[in-house]
């Protein structure tokens, strides 16, 4: 499209990593200089219009939570082996296993799965477990 340019630009995780390395190669060098003297250096170095205290922010960037609620990975492991499961067919008097699932389980089936999987020995101690409703 015409008279649209692209307002940011966006870096990959590739690139953001170069950055830093030669930001923290260009600290090493020149330890007195200023950030606007290594945010020169480093435009150069890169031949990008990146700010230092962006670049110093993706080096010190820790990676992303896993966002929500935190789950019971077994639990729900659990409940969905009781849900999906295998059974052989015998066809031509040959054994084929063949997998038994179904995307559009009913709401109560798949309480009566979790009531099951409640009172097995893996979680009938787990407090957590108990309390789902």
């Amino acid at each position: 499209m015409e008279g649209i340019k692209q307002r940011r630009l966006s870096y990959t995780a590739k690139s953001k990593v170069h950055m830093v390395s030669a930001l923290e190669a260009l600290k090493k060098e020149n330890p007195k200089d200023s950030k606007v003297e290594l945010q020169k250096k480093l435009r150069g170095a890169t031949g990008s219009k990146v700010q230092v205290q962006m670049v110093e922010k993706w080096g010190t960037a820790t990676a992303a939570r896993k966002r929500g609620r935190r789950v019971n990975e077994a639990f729900e492991r659990a409940v969905l082996d009781q849900l999906i499961f295998t059974s052989l067919e015998i066809v031509n008097d040959v054994q084929h296993a063949v997998v038994v699932a179904n995307v559009c389980y009913s709401h109560a089936l798949i309480l009566t799965a979790v009531d099951m999987v409640k009172k097995s020995d893996t979680f009938v101690n787990d407090e957590k477990v108990q309390a789902l409703k």
